[in-house]
């Protein structure tokens, strides 16, 4: 709220409305202006476990409400690795298209790092160092982790940069954060198959 309130002194905001409520004066006050919205990893409440099922449920809520058929939005740009529709109530969100590198031909090229991006680097790299720590191959085989539908390969953009800046191939995605959301999915999905493993196993006659 602070924000909008420095962006805008001239509309009159009570701290007591809601997000929406807000945005909607100020379109309206300034011709229908709109605005972009941007929520990085939404998906967060979901990651942490002092977070409650009502607490999702209202987060989610929140934001189908904040987005969905607003006058005052030109587009809302969501980031995270949860489905939408899978973590949200039927019709709370199913306003948003979902496109992700595995499978998005349409805007996979923006995931990261090209081929052709990176060959283009690596050049400018090689222009600049007199001894090279690394070769072109080594590049791919460290951080072209991801193969785009069209067939070609994604880079790590955080990784390239800092081994082209440094001289030196590392994990530096691994530096960059915890695996803790990655523990949490793997030990979801053997929670998830282990007990009707178990029961499948217990109902088998060995012979």
């Amino acid at each position: 709220m602070r924000d909008l309130k420095k962006a805008y002194p001239d509309v009159e905001i009570d701290d007591e409305d809601s997000m929406g409520a807000v945005l909607r004066t100020i379109s309206l006050a300034h011709k229908n202006e709109k605005f972009l919205l941007v929520f990085d990893e939404w998906d967060y409440v979901f990651h942490k476990d002092y977070f409650s099922e009502s607490d999702r449920g209202k987060f989610t809520a929140f934001l189908g409400g904040i987005t969905k058929g607003m006058a005052y939005v030109e587009m809302a740009y969501l980031t995270g690795v949860l489905p939408i529709k899978k973590y949200s109530a039927s019709d709370t969100m199913n306003h948003f298209d979902e496109y992700n590198m595995a499978n998005s031909d349409m805007y996979d090229e923006y995931f990261g790092f090209t081929g052709e991006e990176v060959d283009e680097l690596y050049q400018r790299y090689l222009k600049n160092r007199v001894t090279p720590g690394f070769s072109r191959e080594d590049l791919a085989d460290w951080y072209d982790g991801y193969q785009r539908e069209n067939g070609g390969s994604i880079y790590n953009p955080n990784s390239v940069v800092r081994a082209l800046t440094r001289n030196a191939l590392n994990s530096y995605w691994a530096k960059a954060g915890e695996y803790d959301e990655l523990k949490d999915y793997v030990l979801a999905i053997v929670h998830a198959t282990e007990s009707p493993l178990k029961a499948y196993n217990d109902e088998r006659t060995i012979v």
